[in-house]
């Protein structure tokens, strides 16, 4: 098989910036998957019936795309860049295009020029966006037979979950090196999450996109437009990216998602479809440097055109299980985490559907074997009442802190509890009533991971007047 445009994607690694105490991870762009295994088999017209060749004189390429009905098809848009109709042939119902030339279609085929084609009014080449092109044919396709047939599109917002076992057929190369002998083939891949796409997709690409990893076979050189399919249903159409790497497997293979609003309302004919939110500065992930259980990593959105909510996804960054998803911009990580380097998800969501971006990987998560520190200031006790007074500090954690204070009368079985409250910064104070005579009063000062702050200072005894 054979994929997508002739622009490769760059990867480039993440960028950790610290300072001082906090680390603040910065948004990273695409970086490398996992290898995968290139293949697929040769398969027969019938089992991808909707499947055709697209031949481009004019720009010299061939693609492939998707039946939708008899007068259109759908295929990628920089297969038609020079956004024309001239020179575009549809060739459909045939297993092997090696035997077809202009003028001359193999039995059981069809070649139907266009009369005209409609690129995505957001497409762009470089970074790819809205790679979605609709090919208006000449005359009508007959769909009496076995093949060409119609294939129905996913329903709008009905992407494929991840773990999707999909079907992804083409004309194109069998690798980087190999030519592309004509004959249709196809293979399995998966369906990836959205983290699992972003190293590969560029935020403002985002909304539109799928990504799915090979099973026994990748997308190529010659395989753009071509259609992406789960149980006769389209889900996608093979997109940008081709490079040797990505016809060997070792990056994720990515899609145009047919059912992203931006893109679906263009398909219906909206000349203006609705455009998803657009990333304008970069999502920053903050913690303490390095992170630690129970200090909280805060995740800053960065800045979004066209957003009406904003949600947050604190992942594995390594196996790219979810952590924590939701409104909530922090994440508290407990001992279950230690070990994890943790990236977040920024996800946008407007009209047009929903964007993405993430933020690069904050360092290993850490036990917190440091102990707050803190100082008992003053007790000052009349009328039977005490304030007291203390100073308390994690410096290694921006965790909260929990303060307790008790005053122990002599003689008393039970110490009376003071109501504590921050006061600002370092400050705490401590109130409430004891009854009169000597009382010792104890101050304890717990971090978020249930270090004790200790030392002399922290019991004083009084007289309480």
């Amino acid at each position: 098989m054979t994929t997508r445009s002739p622009r490769p994607s760059a990867a480039v690694a993440a960028l950790v910036l610290a300072a001082l105490a906090a680390a603040v991870v910065a948004a990273a762009p695409a970086s490398a998957a996992v290898p995968r295994i290139a293949g697929g088999a040769p398969a027969d017209i019938a089992s991808v019936p909707w499947q055709v060749y697209v031949a481009n004189a004019v720009q010299g390429t061939a693609c492939g795309g998707a039946v939708l009905d008899e007068r259109r098809v759908l295929t990628a848009a920089h297969c038609l860049e020079h956004g024309s109709a001239a020179g575009v042939t549809v060739v459909a119902g045939l297993s092997d295009v090696s035997g077809w030339a202009p003028g001359r279609t193999p039995p059981g085929g069809q070649a139907v020029a266009a009369a005209s084609v409609r690129l995505h009014p957001g497409y762009l080449a470089d970074p790819p966006a809205d790679d979605v092109a609709v090919i208006e044919l000449a005359a009508p396709l007959d769909l009496s037979g076995a093949a060409p047939r119609p294939i129905p599109l996913a329903p709008a917002g009905g992407a494929p979950a991840p773990g999707t076992a999909l079907l992804v057929s083409g004309y194109g190369r069998h690798g980087a090196d190999a030519p592309a002998g004509g004959r249709l083939f196809a293979a399995t891949v998966t369906a990836l999450p959205p983290f699992a796409c972003l190293a590969a997709v560029a935020p403002n690409r985002s909304a539109g996109a799928l990504c799915a990893t090979a099973g026994d076979g990748a997308p190529c050189f010659g395989d753009s437009g071509g259609p992406l399919a789960a149980g006769g249903v389209l889900v996608g159409i093979v997109s940008t990216g081709a490079s040797a790497a990505a016809c060997a497997g070792r990056s994720p293979d990515v899609y145009v998602d047919v059912a992203a609003p931006e893109i679906r309302a263009f398909i219906d004919g909206a000349d203006d479809p609705p455009r998803a939110p657009r990333l304008t500065a970069p999502p920053r992930l903050r913690s303490v440097n390095p992170p630690v259980v129970g200090s909280p990593m805060r995740c800053e959105a960065g800045a979004w055109s066209g957003a009406g909510a904003i949600a947050y996804a604190f992942v594995d960054a390594a196996t790219g299980a979810v952590l924590q998803q939701g409104p909530r911009a922090a994440f508290v990580p407990g001992r279950a985490q230690v070990g994890v380097t943790v990236a977040c998800m920024v996800e946008a969501a407007g009209a047009g559907g929903v964007s993405r971006a993430r933020t690069g990987t904050a360092p290993a998560i850490r036990p917190d074997a440091v102990a707050p520190q803190a100082v008992l200031r003053s007790v000052r006790c009349r009328a039977g009442r005490c304030v007291v007074r203390l100073q308390a500090a994690d410096r290694n954690s921006t965790g909260p802190l929990r303060v307790r204070v008790t005053a122990r009368p002599a003689g008393a079985r039970r110490a009376v509890r003071l109501q504590a409250r921050h006061a600002g910064g370092v400050d705490w104070v401590a109130s409430g009533r004891v009854p009169r005579g000597r009382a010792v009063v104890r101050v304890e000062v717990r971090d978020a991971a249930g270090n004790r702050a200790a030392g002399p200072s922290l019991t004083r005894t009084v007289r309480v007047r």
